[in-house]
């Protein structure tokens, strides 16, 4: 098993529901939350207010508890502990490979100052074997896909918040994603997610829509 990396960490979330029953849940290091729930069920709204993401008008507060204390909105503390991967890449799609890896890794910055960013090694990480000076446009939708993920190794951040990881990967990717998050599991790390891999280990949310 990894050694430990990560510091302890805890979340703990409140919230009404719209759509449905009300949410509550509390995580600590090592332990993943799988979101599921039928479409609009709010599966990406929770996700995304969970991240700080600017407020849906429609979604009441979150009350959300990071360590001791409480947090609101995009609280710079909880930003720099965090990966936000939404359900759309949102990817330069004009840039290349390296580009749009090099921007991230220089947002990030969590590195040394004009630490080059280590591209071959993210290459084979996530196992996209594409020219790094190919256009990210060019790419089918599940190398897109494991272009956004290369985030993750980017730079270390203890909670991962990821909504449909896995979309449009095929089986092996998948199994690849699966085995990610259960390191990160066990280096001491959380995650809240919504996504077809089976939890492994971890606690499955149901959220049931109003009819």
């Amino acid at each position: 098993m990894p050694e430990r990396f990560f510091a302890e960490t805890h979340l703990d979330v409140v919230t009404e529901n719209p759509r449905g029953s009300p949410v509550r849940f509390a995580l600590s290091s090592g332990e993943r939350l799988c979101v599921r729930g039928n479409n609009g069920s709010g599966k990406t709204t929770l996700l995304s207010a969970l991240a700080g993401q600017p407020s849906n008008p429609n979604h009441p507060p979150m009350l959300r508890r990071y360590n001791t204390r409480s947090i609101v909105g995009q609280d710079s503390e909880f930003q720099a502990a965090i990966h936000w991967l939404g359900h759309r890449p949102g990817l330069g799609q004009a840039l290349s490979i390296a580009e749009e890896w090099r921007f991230w890794y220089a947002m990030l910055a969590t590195h040394t100052p004009n630490a080059p960013c280590p591209l071959a090694k993210i290459a084979g990480h996530v196992e996209l074997d594409r020219p790094l000076d190919q256009a990210v446009e060019t790419l089918s939708v599940g190398e897109k896909q494991k272009v956004a993920l290369a985030r993750l190794f980017l730079a270390p951040r203890a909670i991962w918040l990821l909504d449909e990881p896995d979309s449009h990967l095929d089986t092996a990717s998948r199994n690849t994603l699966a085995g990610w998050m259960a390191t990160h599991c066990a280096e001491g790390g959380l995650i809240v997610d919504c996504s077809h891999c089976t939890p492994s280990g971890g606690t499955t949310l149901w959220l049931d829509a109003k009819e």
